[in-house]
C-alpha cells in the first residue's frame, strides 16, 4: 500500500469513526430528552432489565430492544410474546417486562393478562392496552450492566476522564510528536511543500513556500544553485541557508539578493528539511534577465 493510499484509509477511517460518535451522540440526547418521540420516529427503544422476574430468559442487566406497538398494532402480538409496558398500580412509571398472555374482557374494559416467569399465575396488575409500550425483538445479555455503570456518577466521571485523555491525545501529543519527527527529519508529510511564484526581481531571486499541512515546519534548508552566462563550472553558484519555521496551512515568502542577478540565466531552488528532500523547482528566468 503506498502512502497516499494509507493516508486515504486513515482519513476514511477518522470520519467514519467520527459519524459514529456524532450519531451515538446524537441518540443519546434525544433518548434522555425526548424518549417518546425518538421511539415514534425510530419504532425502537432500548430497555434495561432490573429485577429477576425473568430471571431464565432475561437475566437482570440484559439489554432489549422492544419494537413499539400501538393499538393499531395491537392484534399482532400472540401468547407467548415478550412485551415491555407500563404498570401505575406500583408507582406512576414502572415499567416492566412480561410474557403476554391474553387480552381479557372484564366488566371494566380490556385487560391485558401479563405473566413473569417467577409465577404460576397471571400478574395483579390491571394493564390494559395503551399500557402497552412495545414487544421484545432482540435481547442482549449482560451490556445493561455496562450502559448502567457509564450512566452512574461513578462512570459518568470516568467518562469525563477518558474524554479528556482523548482529547490531550489528539490534540496535544500529536502535534508534539509531530513537531519531534520534523526536528529528526522524519518527512512523511501527508501534502509536500510546494514552491511557487519564483522570479527574479531588483537583484534578488524571490518565491513563496506554501506548507498545506496542518502541522507547521522547522528546521529546513533552503539550497539555491544559479548558473550565471558563461555556463562554465566557475560560473555556479551553490548557496544554503536556514529557513525560518513554515507555519501550519501557511506560506513563507522568501528572497535571496545576488550581486549579479541580471547575467543568471538557470537557477534551481531546492527545500531540505533536515535531510530529506521534499521538493525541487527548477526554472528559467524571463528573457529581459538573461
Amino acid at each position: 500500500m503506498t502512502i497516499t493510499q494509507t493516508q486515504r484509509f486513515q482519513k476514511l477511517k477518522t470520519g467514519i469513526t467520527s459519524v459514529l460518535i456524532l450519531l451515538v451522540a446524537l441518540y443519546t440526547l434525544l433518548a434522555v430528552t425526548i424518549p417518546d418521540r425518538l421511539a415514534t420516529w425510530i419504532g425502537y427503544r432500548p430497555y434495561i432489565i432490573l429485577t429477576d422476574s425473568m430471571k431464565d430468559t432475561l437475566p437482570p442487566g440484559t439489554l432489549v430492544i422492544d419494537r413499539t406497538i400501538t393499538l393499531d398494532t395491537f392484534h399482532t402480538l400472540a401468547p407467548g410474546d415478550i412485551i415491555t409496558f407500563k404498570v401505575d398500580d406500583l408507582r406512576e412509571g414502572e415499567i416492566f417486562t412480561h410474557y403476554y398472555r391474553e387480552l381479557q374482557s372484564t366488566p371494566d374494559g380490556l385487560w391485558v393478562r401479563t405473566q413473569s416467569e417467577i409465577s404460576d399465575r397471571y400478574d395483579d396488575y390491571s394493564t390494559i392496552p395503551t399500557d402497552v409500550i412495545g414487544t421484545v425483538v432482540l435481547i442482549i445479555p449482560w451490556v445493561g450492566r455496562f450502559i448502567l455503570f457509564w450512566k452512574s456518577p461513578f462512570g459518568i466521571m470516568e467518562l469525563g476522564i477518558l474524554g479528556i485523555i482523548w482529547v490531550v491525545n489528539t490534540l496535544v501529543w500529536r502535534r508534539l510528536d509531530a513537531a519531534e519527527h520534523f526536528e529528526q527529519g522524519d518527512l512523511s508529510l501527508p501534502k509536500p511543500l510546494r514552491l511557487d511564484d519564483i522570479h527574479l526581481q531588483g537583484g534578488e531571486l524571490q518565491g513563496v513556500l506554501i506548507n498545506p499541512n496542518a502541522q507547521a515546519l522547522t528546521g529546513a534548508m533552503m539550497e539555491v544553485r544559479v548558473w550565471y552566462k558563461k555556463q562554465s563550472q566557475a560560473d555556479y553558484h551553490h548557496l544554503r541557508q536556514p529557513m525560518p519555521p513554515i507555519p501550519a496551512k501557511g506560506k513563507l515568502k522568501w528572497h535571496w539578493p545576488f550581486e549579479k542577478a541580471g547575467q543568471i540565466v538557470n537557477y534551481r531552488v531546492i527545500i531540505t528539511p533536515a535531510v530529506q528532500k521534499i521538493q525541487e523547482r527548477e526554472a528559467l528566468p524571463c528573457v529581459d534577465s538573461v
